[in-house]
């Protein structure tokens, strides 16, 4: 798999994920983090919503905004793709299946949805418990500031993503790092499997 360049990392809120980002980012040789979220009209909206208490809209809405930003997301991989050796990618569709998708039903309708997004080379899921996350939340930034940001929500989420990465939809590789150790041995597990699919940083 030495082709593999456009990397997503995946996980439950507080899992570490812009860390172990930010970390992989400086390994590897001529990368570039994507920001799957516009700044457009969108991704405002997007962002406002998620900062009520309770979504104001329901589940199939938010997928199918969040679907659109990675459609044209697409677009920019692509592009990235012809000038860095690796694009990075903080959250991808799996996401929209982990938290918007609550029944068999509303997973179909947003994988469906998904088939205009890009296909991952590689998906590395930190792999966290929801107590030990929301522990880290409350350590670094206090009280709730998301909508998912809840111990009962990030459970469910949790349980979701495991329901899905088990036999991902897109047959996507799946690389799951216990993200419950210091910071530098989970750099360490990524690094060692990213090494195995061909990735290398030099």
């Amino acid at each position: 798999m030495s082709d593999s360049r456009f990397i997503v990392f995946e996980g439950i809120d507080f899992s570490g994920k812009d860390t172990q980002l930010a970390l992989l980012n400086k390994e590897l040789s001529n990368s570039v983090i994507l920001n799957t979220i516009s700044k457009g009209l969108l991704g405002r909206r997007i962002r406002e919503y998620l900062s009520n208490e309770v979504l104001p809209v329901d589940n199939l809405v938010m997928a199918t905004m969040f679907t659109a930003e990675l459609a044209m997301a697409s677009d920019t991989v692509d592009h990235l793709l012809t000038k860095n050796n690796y694009v990075l990618a903080n959250r991808w569709y799996y996401s929209t299946l982990a938290y918007n998708a609550f029944t068999f039903e509303e997973r179909v309708e947003i994988e469906k949805m998904n088939t205009r997004a890009k296909k991952p080379d590689a998906v590395i899921y930190l792999d966290i418990d929801p107590v030990k996350a929301m522990d880290r939340k409350i350590n670094r930034v206090g009280k709730n500031k998301e909508v998912f940001e809840t111990v009962e929500n990030l459970q469910q989420v949790y349980e979701r993503y495991k329901v899905i990465l088990d036999s991902p939809f897109d047959q996507s590789k799946i690389i799951i790092i216990d993200a419950d150790q210091d910071t530098r041995d989970v750099q360490g597990d990524i690094l060692k499997a990213l090494s195995e699919l061909g990735v290398r940083n030099d």
